[in-house]
């Protein structure tokens, strides 16, 4: 809608937001039942979910730049990967922070980028909130996620191993072997 030059940026804002609340519900959800039977620490699944309305947002903005100023996108990918090395460094290696370390890295990372972003799409993101670009957006929303459905289902066995096995390790053994 933006490349077409319809003002709907501050929607897609708006109502990405809303959705990432129903994101980190879900997340939880998935978390609790995922997380019980493999023996996952919870507190560091349950602390990721302050990621969900960080990547929300990012995956707007960087839509909204698309439309507006592709090169501008680049940036933002540029600013999200050195933040995280950068943050990476200070918080695990430095601050021996573990994985909250690399959790909290990501999240300073994304609010760069987003921060980038919001200055690149600046422009564009002085629209309104319109309804008739949300009830468009929700009577079709099925369509770009049709193509991901497969993924989802083709990695539902990581998850199925998880539980039955109750652990992750198997998970780690075969990363591994792929990565070789």
């Amino acid at each position: 809608e933006v490349a077409r030059g319809s003002a709907s940026a501050m929607t897609s804002i708006l109502s990405s937001g809303i959705l990432s609340i129903v994101g980190i519900v879900a997340y939880i959800a998935i978390a609790y039942l995922v997380g019980n039977p493999t023996n996952v620490d919870q507190s560091i699944l349950l602390f990721a979910v302050i990621l969900i309305p960080f990547m929300f947002l990012n995956s707007v903005l960087t839509a909204i730049n698309l439309g507006y100023r592709p090169q501008s996108t680049a940036y933002g990918s540029i600013s999200l990967s050195i933040t995280q090395v950068i943050m990476g460094l200070i918080f695990v290696h430095f601050l021996s922070m573990g994985v909250k370390g690399i959790i909290l890295s990501l999240v300073l990372s994304y609010i760069t980028s987003n921060i980038l972003l919001l200055i690149f799409a600046r422009n564009k993101i002085k629209d309104k909130f319109r309804k008739e670009f949300l009830k468009k957006c929700l009577r079709l929303f099925w369509i770009p996620l049709y193509p991901g459905f497969a993924i989802i289902v083709a990695k539902l066995d990581i998850v199925i191993f998880s539980i039955v096995t109750g652990s992750v390790v198997g998970l780690a053994f075969w990363t591994a072997a792929m990565a070789l």
